[in-house]
């Protein structure tokens, strides 16, 4: 057995109105288990009284939460295909996600994105190299990669971005749209 390793990342700190307030923390090491409960610690300061409880996170509700981390954090990568939107987060997040938009109401948009040359990092998708097929109408979160060490950074990425009326390759369509560092 390996020892249980963690690290702390956050995306920033805020002043909250008074309300109330979903807290969903997420892990890497939950996204392809069956059992999907993290245990985890999470700090709230407050002058007044506080009222928490725990509840269940189903899978959907952390698909979600993800989503709108990219919606909000995000950076938009510049835009080759009309209707589709490639949003990337990296900044201060200990790894990258990559989420995308696909605004075309009757095209697939394939996706491949190859990491294979990056080095610590662990992957959602059991993969460094992926390939998707977002619908027609659909978002979706391609990957998310997460550092093993946070003292040190990942290599290199390559996006590929495509559209056809099928969702299998068909008459594929293909330009780079994205590498690390550009």
């Amino acid at each position: 057995d390996r020892p249980e390793r963690s690290a702390m990342v956050t995306t920033g700190e805020a002043f909250l109105e008074s309300g109330h307030y979903l807290v969903i923390p997420l892990s890497l090491s939950t996204f392809n288990r069956e059992d999907f409960r993290l245990h985890a610690n999470v700090a709230v300061y407050s002058t007044r009284t506080l009222f928490c409880e725990s509840i269940e996170c189903p899978p959907k509700m952390a698909a979600a939460c993800i989503m709108q981390l990219a919606l909000q954090e995000g950076v938009i990568q510049k835009t080759i295909f009309e209707g589709v939107t490639t949003r990337v987060v990296e900044k201060e997040f200990g790894g990258m996600l990559l989420m995308v938009d696909n605004s075309l109401t009757e095209k697939y948009a394939h996706i491949t994105l190859d990491c294979s040359r990056s080095l610590n990092v662990a992957s959602t998708r059991s993969a460094t190299t992926v390939s998707d097929a977002v619908p027609p109408s659909s978002r979706q979160v391609v990957i998310l990669l997460s550092l093993l060490d946070q003292s040190a950074e990942y290599a290199n990425h390559l996006l590929t971005i495509g559209t056809s009326k099928r969702g299998g390759d068909g008459d594929l369509y293909v330009r780079v749209v994205w590498r690390s560092g550009e």
